[in-house]
């Protein structure tokens, strides 16, 4: 399986600093205006379903190896959040709160944006979004 590294990234990065970069990377696109968003998939059609799926691909390992035990429990609990945000979604069953058009009407999209701002800034991080196209990866 091919290695996909942020942007500029060193390639020396030990697991779990790509794995949190990575995590940060899929927060900052989750926070971003649903006109980011689109860019940041690639104009995908199903650009929030490939947003969720990012997110899930990056915390659920995160949270496995032991990449965010240095984390306040301030931080766990938003990302906690966000995560169970995304998981009442997916609960709903309903295929068009993954699709473009619902990251601009739907009201789940709004809350989840400003619950991964809450993220980045309890987390520190970078408020600007990644460079498009974000890359979709699963991590074994």
């Amino acid at each position: 399986m091919e290695e996909n590294l942020p942007a500029g990234g060193p390639t020396d990065m030990d697991d779990g600093t790509v794995t949190l970069q990575f995590l940060q990377l899929s927060v900052r696109a989750l926070a971003q205006p649903a006109s980011v968003q689109v860019i940041s998939t690639g104009h995908s059609p199903i650009a929030g379903d490939e947003l969720a799926i990012d997110f899930d691909s990056w915390y659920v390992p995160a949270l496995r190896d032991g990449c965010l035990e240095d984390c306040q429990p301030s931080q766990l609990a938003a990302l906690k959040r966000l995560d169970a945000t995304l998981a009442d979604m997916t609960q709903l069953q309903d295929q068009k709160l993954w699709l473009t058009d619902a990251l601009f009407e739907n009201h789940w999209w709004s809350r989840v944006r400003a619950e991964a701002r809450q993220v980045i800034e309890l987390m520190s991080w970078p408020e600007d979004p990644p460079e498009p196209p974000l890359i979709i990866h699963v991590p074994d």
